[in-house]
């Protein structure tokens, strides 16, 4: 009997014990390496394919456990799932050799049951240890059941594998984080093969939400099977990188531009700010880097109050003055 063996460590480039972060963080490394946009070399699709696998298992540390116990037969064995008598001395995450070497002894062992050396028994053997292992219903049925019938129970309690999630990014203005509210988005996403897929989605973004958060989207990852739910979509939000509007922790940053007449005399200048411009009272004698503080205009906190808008003051002169202009600044100059 052979049993395909994949380590999904090993496809990372993970050590066994790597924490969480680590393994995110070599997913995503692998993942920008060869995704069919970057890399069009068809073994680059395959690797592609076996890294998403690979982090769909141990991104999710229940899963983890299971596989690290289990190896690839994971899939079957429900949570907290364990050998029966008999069977503790086996290592179920050895890699290939020691998860292969250990399904031999178990069939071996099964054979010696009730229907004679060499032959495993009706309702014994190897199935009666998968029942043992993952439960009743995995294969095989009790000896007064009539043939056949152990097969259907166990058709008959599968289970559908509930789709993977999918990690992907969304693009957001100042404006977005302060709203909030609904919006809609066509954009790109990893589809069920790794490839990407266009996909209009609407969706509810939280008042203040901030860039490196993420919003989840239930439903909306890779599909089920037999009848279990979708993955989920999650969204890691970044800020355009364009904008005169700037974010750091709960306040909005923007550059005021003031002539210098005005800084030296006094007078108003205008900012923007997420709800639009608004127009500052600029006191006399005002110098470069001074921080003007709007209050209230920044981004919503969860007490329900929001941060501030500071405006940094750069001094603006005119870069090809008219003979007046000149003229004028000649005098001050003097003075």
């Amino acid at each position: 009997m052979s049993v395909a063996f994949k380590d999904y460590y090993a496809i990372l480039g993970v050590a066994r014990d790597a924490s969480q972060e680590e393994i995110k963080k070599a997913y995503r490394r692998k993942a920008r390496e060869l995704h069919p946009d970057v890399n069009k070399s068809k073994e680059a699709g395959e690797r592609f394919r076996d890294v998403n696998e690979a982090y769909e298992v141990l991104g999710d540390p229940d899963k983890r456990r299971r596989y690290d116990r289990f190896g690839t037969a994971y899939r079957e064995a429900p949570p907290g799932a364990g050998p029966p008598p008999g069977f503790e001395e086996f290592d179920f995450g050895g890699g290939t050799g020691g998860f292969e070497e250990f399904l031999r002894q178990a069939q071996q062992r099964g054979a010696g049951g009730r229907g004679g050396a060499g032959q495993p028994g009706a309702g014994s053997g190897f199935s009666d240890f998968f029942e043992a292992l993952f439960g009743a219903g995995f294969g095989g049925g009790a000896a007064s059941e009539p043939a056949g019938a152990g097969r259907a129970r166990g058709r008959g309690r599968a289970r559908g594998r509930r789709g993977h999630d999918v990690e992907g990014e969304i693009r957001l203005e100042v404006a977005d984080l302060v709203a909030g509210g609904q919006r809609k988005f066509t954009m790109e996403v990893p589809g069920e093969d790794g490839r990407p897929e266009v996909r209009d989605l609407t969706i509810n973004l939280p008042r203040g939400i901030r860039p490196g958060q993420t919003i989840r989207l239930a439903g909306q990852g890779g599909p089920g099977t037999g009848g279990a739910p979708n993955g989920d979509l999650f969204l890691r939000v970044h800020l355009r990188p364009a904008g005169e509007l700037q974010v750091e922790g709960d306040d909005l940053v923007a550059t005021i531009d003031v002539p210098a007449p005005v800084a030296v005399t006094g007078g108003t200048a205008r900012v923007q700010t997420a709800e639009g411009p608004v127009t500052l009272r600029i006191a006399p004698g005002t110098q470069a880097g001074t921080v003007l503080r709007i209050k209230e205009r920044g981004l919503a906190r969860r007490d329900g109050s929001r941060g501030d808008l500071r405006a940094r003051v750069r001094l603006v002169i005119p870069e090809q003055p008219t003979p007046e202009q000149k003229r004028l600044y000649e005098e001050l100059s003097r003075l």
